[in-house]
């Protein structure tokens, strides 16, 4: 190979890692959101098994949130209802991550995610 060969390659190679970094960066949102939707349903479950979201419940999502990230953590969500009631959940939090600009420098970004999905109460009051 010739040095303008090496060069080239060299460029090339520094080209793709900045490509592939800069993805990874991009992607971590998507990541995140998917598991802040798992965590919204599994909670919409509980509401839907137990007729609402009481207070030791609700703490427990901020605290879920909390530790994959999520800050501003809010919640509207119905505490009791009776069988066959239409229950909402709604969950708005901010997400920061850190991207690297094209002068390679680290700057943090923050999306607002919002969860909303509704079910029917299926249980009955005891």
């Amino acid at each position: 190979m010739s040095v303008g060969q090496l060069v080239i390659l060299t460029l090339v190679v520094i080209f793709l890692f900045m490509f592939a970094v800069g993805n990874i960066e991009y992607s971590l949102p998507f990541f995140q959101r998917l598991k802040f939707d798992n965590v919204c349903n599994r909670y919409l479950a509980i509401i839907q098994a137990e007729g609402g979201l009481n207070a030791a419940n609700r703490d427990n999502l901020i605290l879920e949130l909390e530790e994959r990230g999520f800050t501003n953590v809010n919640i509207l969500a119905p505490t009791k209802l009776s069988w066959n009631s239409e229950a909402v959940l709604r969950v708005e939090a901010d997400y920061t991550f850190k991207t690297t600009n094209g002068d390679i420098e680290k700057k943090e970004n923050t999306v607002r995610v919002v969860y909303e999905n509704k079910t029917r109460i299926m249980t009955l009051e005891r």
